[in-house]
């Protein structure tokens, strides 16, 4: 695995965290 595939999965990995913590945070807050 080189540089760039590491750098596109953690990429990816931190954007799908994002995401779930994105909605979590929406859903709690309209409540």
């Amino acid at each position: 695995m080189n540089n760039r595939e590491l750098l596109e999965l953690t990429r990816k990995i931190s954007n799908s965290y994002f995401n779930r913590e994105f909605k979590h945070k929406i859903q709690f807050n309209s409540r």
